[in-house]
């Protein structure tokens, strides 16, 4: 998508001089821990200067982000809270950092010093030596009640008043979306750019990128309950005069005031996979029919790992690691064809070794545009020159190591003030057991190479595909020799690495729209003698009804349910645990008396599907109580009879699994004391809203996200001394 913003009016915006940072320096060899080591100790320096940093935790992949660019990176310098984990709370690192790339060229035609420049912004930098993003904002984030309070504008950002983190884009999400400033259960969003002219590794000067990334989460569907969605709108700010007045002091020179446009731009996710605690025994590859890449153990096979039994189940090995992925869900719209740009280029560099990080952003753009350069001093890549453009990858290496692995789009302009965008994906997911996987302390599971089409025209489908849940592909969907297969014209395993690929590219083709969790509550924990008390107030779903509702329950609209309940929370439950790792369900509370309206006769087993829900099968007001059932499928027999083949039971599979209670009208007394504890002992809750609604428009419950809070429960202490006798009274005020 391209956006333009407009110079007029900028003599108003003010000019400011960014504050300068000093990062340390680093000379002569370094180990891999050394320099991991040393990337955290400079994210932790600047990340005390620059703003805060924000951990994503409402699903089952945690994820760090710092508001210079870095995702799923370290923010806490421990080994549990940064980076990327699966799940959340463990140790199980999948992810060490990641961000955004762009580099491109200054035509000559611009006619000015920098006129044919090779440039490029590193806005996630593997080596750690050569980052270029300064923040613009801190990131907001929608679990914060002060951060939403003051959720940035249009108008709102000094010197970028083009910048807004209200969901504006009508080409990515729905138009029920539209205005508001979240649309997950956690987004984030914050802007960052690289005209700092002070942060020069690797480069001679800026490129003149501004970025508004936004993160989104949720903890359902099933499928969709470990991804975060990434979308990044990187924009050409060279008019912008701040920029400007900047890089003129810097370097002593005129830039043209109407900004100038970069052509051959190549935009690219770049990832450092660290998967588990030894970074050298890991493997990267890539899906090409998905446009994704991947990392994984080379032996499948890590101890240190510990995961709930609930992942595993047949086809996944039990226990094995998981395999980490990245996937481009949009890439770059060319302007000249309105066509997405597509995966162009995956290919790996390492730390050190055979293909090392790029060292300027020249050598950055050939690494992305896929011309490597001997001649310039570029290591060699896995295939010749013809076969790299063939298979849109350089380098991809069969040894393992501490891969850093990319997927990019390019190449296209942006004149200036014009904007791209694209959005990724990352995530991961367990392993399709397969023979042709060995998960052992001393396997070695080579990647291979990929194709663009596996199981069609004699490209074999590898382990590490099979792994992933791919299958094969659908009949008659091969494409012709040389071709790409569509990830949808090819057969996979519903839960792994493609299933779940799919899933969220068919949530971010449907604009994102998804039913509405409710809200997560606030809640307060009190500790006592052996007890805790949990305190919570009402879900603002509870009170401004589910957002949903104006797209299912609009008859104008396609999403039209007659059945959906605007004020659908049920109740609350409240989840305890020695970890935020392993929370388990301590209490519920249903509220009593509330009622389904059901104009359509899904609470009706007689009513035969796709009959009108006529006089004799009338509406009904039906006890949202437990069993509250809603009938899908109802055929008629010969005989005349009906026969259910297709229902669906309120929260059953989440009962039978100990996951949730039965719905019995206890109602909600927003308090609940908690005396299965000792005193001594640190112990997390969370609270969380559940909904009821119809199932005609998704899952018929829906929970809220809830970050945990940790309390140590405690004796009052024995000298304490008070006139008269206490009485503590748990209210809420306000």
């Amino acid at each position: 998508m391209i956006r333009k913003f407009d110079k007029a009016g900028a003599a108003r915006w003010a000019v400011a001089l960014l504050a300068l940072v000093l990062l340390p320096s680093f000379a002569g060899a370094q180990s891999t821990q050394e320099k991991h080591r040393a990337q955290r100790e400079r994210q932790s320096l600047f990340n005390l200067a620059a703003g805060p940093s924000v951990v994503l935790q409402v699903n089952q992949y945690q994820c760090g982000l710092v508001n210079t660019g870095d995702t799923c990176t370290d923010v806490f310098d421990s080994p549990t809270g940064g980076g990327g984990f699966w799940p959340t709370g463990s140790a199980n690192q999948y992810m060490f950092n990641s961000g955004l790339q762009v580099t491109g060229i200054i035509p000559k035609s611009a006619n000015f010093t920098w006129a044919g420049d090779t440039t490029g912004a590193f806005f996630m930098d593997a080596s750690g030596l050569r980052a270029h993003g300064t923040p613009i904002t801190n990131i907001y984030n929608s679990l914060d009640a002060e951060d939403l309070a003051n959720w940035p504008t249009p108008g709102s950002v000094p010197d970028f008043p083009f910048l807004s983190g209200i969901v504006d884009d009508t080409a990515l999400y729905a138009g029920v979306l539209l205005g508001r400033k979240s649309v997950s259960q956690q987004d984030t969003w914050v802007a960052y750019w690289d005209g700092d002219p002070q942060k020069t590794g690797g480069r001679t000067h800026p490129m003149g990128i501004v970025v508004e990334q936004r993160s989104m989460a949720w903890s359902y569907p099933a499928g969709n309950e470990a991804s975060i969605f990434f979308v990044y709108r990187f924009t050409n700010a060279t008019n912008n005069p701040r920029f400007q007045a900047l890089n003129e002091a810097k370097y002593g020179i005129q830039l043209p005031d109407q900004g100038w446009r970069i052509d051959s731009i190549y935009a690219s996710f770049d990832t450092d996979p660290d998967v588990g605690p030894t970074a050298t025994n890991n493997y990267a590859t890539g899906i090409m029919p998905f446009d994704m890449g991947l990392a994984y153990i080379a032996q499948f096979y890590e101890t240190s790992f510990i995961y709930p039994t609930a992942l595993f189940h047949p086809p996944f090995f039990t226990g094995a690691p998981g395999i980490s992925g990245f996937k481009f869900l949009r890439s770059p719209v060319n302007p000249k064809t309105g066509e997405q740009v597509g995966l162009t280029a995956l290919s790996q560099h390492t730390n050190g070794g055979a293909f090392s990080d790029p060292q300027t952003v020249q050598q950055g753009w050939r690494y992305l545009s896929l011309n490597v350069d001997a001649g310039k001093g570029d290591p060699s890549c896995s295939f010749d020159a013809a076969e790299v453009r063939a298979r849109k990858a350089c380098y991809l290496s069969q040894t393992q190591s501490d891969v850093r692995v990319f997927i990019a789009s390019g190449p296209f302009s942006l004149e200036p003030g014009e904007s791209a965008t694209i959005a990724v994906m990352m995530y991961a997911a367990a392993t399709v057991q397969t023979p042709e996987i060995t998960a052992s302390p001393s396997a070695d599971n080579k990647p291979g190479v990929p194709s663009l089409a596996p199981g069609c025209n004699g490209n074999p489908i590898r382990p590490i595909e099979k792994a992933a849940g791919y299958i094969g592909p659908k009949a008659g969907r091969c494409p012709a020799p040389g071709g790409k297969i569509s990830q949808w014209d090819v057969n996979v395993v519903p839960e792994p690495l493609l299933g779940r690929a799919l899933g969220a590219q068919a949530v971010f083709d449907n604009k994102f729209l998804l039913g509405f969790a409710p809200e997560t509550p606030s809640f307060y924990l009190v500790p006592g003698n052996n007890q805790v008390s949990i305190v919570w107030e009402p879900s603002k779903t509870d009170v401004n009804g589910d957002p949903f509702f104006n797209a299912a329950g609009n008859p104008n609209n396609p999403l039209y349910d007659a059945n959906y309940r605007k004020f659908d929370v049920e109740g609350y439950r409240i989840y305890r645990g020695t970890s935020p790792a392993n929370l388990r369900l301590i209490a519920q509370f249903d509220k009593a008396g509330t009622l389904f309206e059901d104009v359509l006769c899904m609470t009706d087993p007689t009513h035969i599907t796709g009959t009108d829900c006529d006089v004799s099968h009338g509406a009904a007001t039906v006890d949202i109580a437990t069993p509250f059932v809603q009938y899908t499928n109802v055929q008629e027999l010969a005989s005349g009879s009906p026969v259910v083949t297709g229902a669906d039971t309120a929260l059953a599979d989440l009962v039978r699994a100990g996951l949730a209670k039965p719905l019995e009208n206890t109602g909600v007394p927003y308090a609940y004391i908690d005396t299965d504890v000792r005193n001594g002992f640190q112990y997390f809750y969370k609270v969380t809203a559940f909904d009821i609604n119809s199932v005609r428009s998704g899952p018929t419950s829906l929970e809220s996200a809830a970050p945990s809070k940790s309390v140590l429960p405690r004796e009052d202490v024995s000298n304490m001394t008070l006139a008269g006798q206490p009485d503590l009274t748990i209210a809420l005020v306000g």
